[in-house]
């Protein structure tokens, strides 16, 4: 399943990824400085069944079809959901996301990745020799992958 994810930089972005691979789905990166057309165009295209976004944000969703869940504010709902642990359905072969890119028509185009590509570039930074970089204003969900 896809969940699409419009958040600013926080802690939360990491928290809402990591649940979505552990439930076995991938997600959909929405940059909340992205243009309302854009986003909607990239929420109907992917198909994604759920929005993690917060109050700030989900005015740019009002006309989305799927459900869309504010984590600043619907804890209460979503403290009536299970508390077991569920067990893990990541594989590396799962799709881990769904990457829009300007394409060459001007139009949006999704790009997958698997699970499997993102645990390789990981592994990657750890064969690199880290130093400190400027960041040029790169997009929260560029910086992750």
């Amino acid at each position: 399943m896809l969940v699409g994810v419009c958040l600013e930089r926080c802690p939360e972005v990491l928290i809402a990824l990591l649940g979505i691979w552990k439930a076995g789905g991938a997600y959909v990166p929405l940059d909340p400085a992205y243009p309302a057309d854009r986003l909607s165009f990239m929420v109907k295209d992917s198909a994604a069944k759920v929005l993690l976004t917060d109050n700030k944000h989900k005015p740019l969703f009002a006309s989305a079809s799927g459900k869309v869940i504010c984590l600043d504010s619907d804890w209460p709902a979503i403290a009536q959901a299970s508390r077991s642990n569920l067990k893990p359905s990541a594989a590396l072969s799962n799709l881990a996301y769904v990457m829009y890119t300007s394409g060459s028509t001007g139009t949006a185009q999704g790009s997958d990745g698997t699970s499997k590509r993102s645990c390789e570039l990981s592994l990657l930074g750890h064969q690199v020799v880290f130093r400190p970089i400027r960041r040029l204003g790169s997009s929260t969900y560029f910086d992750l992958f």
